[in-house]
């Protein structure tokens, strides 16, 4: 019966976590953080070089028929 409660308790509380396994976890979460800043970035420089300017928007915009 103290062999099966002893058992029971290693199972259920958690052992300390280890040094290792919080840099992994922190490393992990930096490098996901980064990934998605610099995606970002070069997503929104993307769509911006890929933007008609203004001026010339406007002047299309005033060359099309009106409906």
């Amino acid at each position: 019966m103290k062999t099966t409660a002893i058992s029971l308790a290693r199972l259920t509380l958690p052992s300390p976590p280890d040094n290792t396994n919080n840099v992994l976890a922190v490393a992990f979460g930096v490098l996901i953080a980064a990934l998605v800043v610099v995606g970002s970035f070069w997503i929104m420089t993307n769509l911006n070089d890929s933007m008609m300017p203004a001026e010339l928007m406007n002047l299309h915009m005033q060359r099309l028929p009106a409906l």
